[in-house]
């Protein structure tokens, strides 16, 4: 049974209702239920011109499948349409352009983004692959180099030492998995070196201001103490 939900389920194939961002899976799982239909004929170039039984009556069944994979907001698109192949057209003809211009925004948000300086990895990787995938499901897929290049871009300048050993690798080694986790090894050093600094400096007494946590030569106090007229100890 057909049904216009938020998606139609027509036998083995489930189909999400046509989006903004979805036309190319769409129009795939479409053309996979009008094959099984034996009805995928009626879309393709110049059947629409026969006019026996047969093909009207697979057109009502064809024309049927896309009705009920599509929203309420969208059957006004097709609803002076004829034919099936009419109806495809149509759609293509609102949704193809606009997927253009969503690939050219997904490409500026991938150069846009950044991983800002005190953000986790895991998390730059988690909006990193998520414009990807829209990218994917607009039916643009990027080459390997290409990922790996827009994930370094958007790194802050302490992993530069890491990003230009990644360079020296050679193109078996130059995955895109094998980048992320050198990477996260990195931030994971990283971090260790800070936790070992943070140990260390606790137990440093700076002898101008006689608090914890740093030395005489990195003391903030010392110069805000002498211009605000008071001074700490050890001055002369």
């Amino acid at each position: 049974m057909l049904r216009n939900m938020a998606s139609c389920s027509i036998h083995s194939i489930q189909i999400n209702n046509l989006k903004s961002d979805n036309f190319n899976n769409w129009l795939f799982r479409l053309r996979a239920v009008l094959e099984e239909k034996g009805v995928l004929y009626c879309i393709q170039s110049l059947t629409s011109e026969t006019k026996d039984t047969k093909f009207i009556k697979d057109d009502a069944t064809a024309k049927n499948i896309i009705i009920s994979c599509l929203s309420g907001t969208h059957l006004g698109i097709i609803k002076e349409c004829t034919t099936s192949k009419s109806m495809i057209e149509k759609l293509k003809n609102t949704f193809q352009r606009k997927s253009v211009v969503s690939k050219l925004y997904l490409r500026r948000q991938l150069l846009s983004l950044k991983c800002m300086e005190n953000e986790k990895l895991e998390i730059y990787f988690q909006k990193f692959n998520s414009i990807i995938e829209d990218l994917e499901n607009n039916n643009e897929k990027l080459l390997e180099l290409d990922k790996i290049c827009y994930l370094l871009i958007g790194l802050p300048q302490k992993y530069e030492t890491v990003i230009t050993a990644i360079e020296t690798l050679n193109k078996d080694d130059l995955k895109f998995e094998n980048v992320t986790a050198r990477l996260l090894d990195e931030e994971l050093k990283m971090t260790s070196k800070n936790n070992e600094n943070n140990d260390e400096n606790a137990f440093i007494v700076c002898f101008k201001c006689q608090n914890r946590g740093h030395k005489a030569i990195n003391c903030k106090y010392y110069g805000q103490g002498r211009g605000q007229g008071w001074t700490c100890q050890g001055d002369p």
